[in-house]
């Protein structure tokens, strides 16, 4: 009766400790984002269909002075998707979804072409295959201005 008392203590604390050491590791990946703002983030995590977030990055991308959210997440077992959160002035609203690269997914920011909104350049891979695609934020969508080897990698 001891040793079966003894079993179960020793059950109940390796489970809590399982629990613990899971929950870390879960905290950890998301502490590996960078800080963004968290009115964007929650608006993204309320009002989009995802599995994970894979990476995101904040720059003002239709040049309105305030910074937007540009997030690539994991839709499902199969594919990635991204989206843009767009504040403005007194409202959010997010973009159309995209497909995204599957594995090594970047996000940067550049003015190409000196006009008015920054281009969103993504870049990544999936099975070895490698592509990147430039786009803009143009009529609250994104709009495909260059790409290479997309379809390969989303």
């Amino acid at each position: 009766m001891k040793h079966k008392k003894l079993f179960i203590i020793i059950g109940v604390f390796i489970f809590i400790v399982g629990i613990n050491v899971y929950s870390k590791d879960k905290n950890t990946q998301q502490n590996n984002l960078p800080k963004v703002d968290e009115d964007c983030l929650k608006y993204f995590q309320e009002n989009c269909e995802y599995q994970e977030i894979i990476t995101y990055a904040q720059h003002d991308i239709n040049n309105d002075k305030e910074d937007d959210l540009v997030v690539i997440y994991k839709k499902d077992a199969k594919h990635n998707q991204m989206v843009a959160v767009v504040k403005n002035k007194d409202k959010m609203y997010s973009t159309k979804p995209i497909l995204a690269p599957r594995e090594d997914a970047v996000i940067t920011f550049k003015d190409i072409d000196k006009k008015d909104e920054m281009e969103v350049m993504i870049s990544g891979s999936k099975n070895g295959n490698l592509g990147y695609a430039i786009y803009r934020l143009q009529d609250d969508k994104f709009i495909d201005l260059f790409g290479e080897d997309m379809e390969a990698c989303c």
